[in-house]
């Protein structure tokens, strides 16, 4: 199965009205080694819409985007984690269980469905509804094509070859060690580790989980600010040749050199703005983000480039 499958150009049409949309399973604004690990252990996740993202939380009526990930082979145990963070009360349901929100204000859908061993979520934001249409009028816009997608995604999922799960490294005070993040970042006090978050159960870190994606965090000690963050995603490589190039996965990153790195290496650091700082680069086969959380503090300074590249280099002799 692979997106074009899943959702038709009338399904869209009827989302979205008059549209032209393509899927994209490249696509800038969520490029990460969290996103791509559905995609990683055989998933899908597909994204049709427009550019118009909103930005800094501010709503953008033009905004349209529908959003489908599948785990095909999700095991017992990750669906029971899956369903004890979504409720699954629709009546009738889509597939064997499911749940679904809509608001009307947004034109805004979520959807979380199980069918078979399949595991479905579906977010939809810009339904083409009344601006008097209630949350109950944009949840029946999109059932068709939620009732489309779970039916070819049953058809398809007896064809889907199980994954074997990878166990993910917990060996951060080696990957990104503390004296190394201080050294670069000049603290004062000697920053230490500390669980990274997640932030709920969901199609795609339930994918991190069998992907056996890595998570650092630095920081000093009682405090919600990080100086330095990293995800690792075994066997990612993939992710920077040349056809995920040339589709347009880095095109918001400035290409860069990693110290140590023979790849080329993509940076999202741009100065003046309150954002925050990250570099992706292949150590091996692996994909690795390395993250410095300026947002909110300040605006990123050149100096702060600088910074997450050199300890860049030095996560990248770390795992060499």
């Amino acid at each position: 199965m692979v997106c074009d499958d899943l959702v038709s150009a009338a399904e869209l049409e009827a989302l979205f009205g008059g549209n032209a949309y393509e899927a994209r399973m490249s696509w800038g604004p969520s490029v990460s080694p969290v996103t791509y690990a559905v995609q990683n252990i055989g998933g899908l996740s597909c994204t049709w819409g427009n550019d118009d993202v909103p930005v800094s939380g501010i709503a953008n009526p033009a905004y349209d985007e529908l959003t489908v990930q599948v785990i095909p082979d999700a095991t017992a145990a990750q669906l029971d984690l899956h369903t004890g963070d979504h409720p699954l009360d629709d009546a009738p349901a889509f597939g064997d269980t499911s749940g679904t929100t809509c608001f009307a204000q947004a034109g805004l859908c979520t959807s979380n469905i199980v069918v078979g061993q399949a595991w479905i979520e579906v977010f939809l934001q810009g339904a083409d509804v009344a601006d008097i249409a209630s949350d109950a009028d944009v949840q029946a816009l999109a059932s068709p094509a939620l009732s489309a997608i779970t039916e070819r995604v049953a058809a398809a999922a007896n064809r889907a070859a199980p994954v074997a799960a990878v166990t993910a490294r917990t060996d951060c005070d080696v990957i990104l060690p503390a004296a190394t993040v201080q050294s670069v970042f000049h603290t004062e006090e000697l920053p230490v580790h500390s669980q990274y978050s997640s932030g709920g159960w969901s199609v795609m870190t339930g994918a991190a989980t069998l992907a056996g994606v890595a998570r650092c965090i630095v920081g000093p000690a009682g405090s919600e600010v990080a100086h330095a963050n990293l995800e690792l995603l075994p066997h990612g490589a993939w992710v920077f040749e040349d056809a995920q190039v040339a589709r347009g996965v880095w095109e918001n990153h400035e290409a860069v050199s990693v110290e140590g790195v023979t790849q080329q290496a993509y940076l999202s650091c741009p100065v003046g703005t309150v954002a925050a700082c990250a570099v992706d680069f292949v150590v091996g086969d692996d994909w690795v983000r390395l993250g410095s959380s300026i947002n909110g503090q300040r605006p990123i300074e050149d100096g702060d480039r600088g910074q997450v590249l050199e300890l860049a280099g030095h996560v990248a002799s770390a795992l060499a």
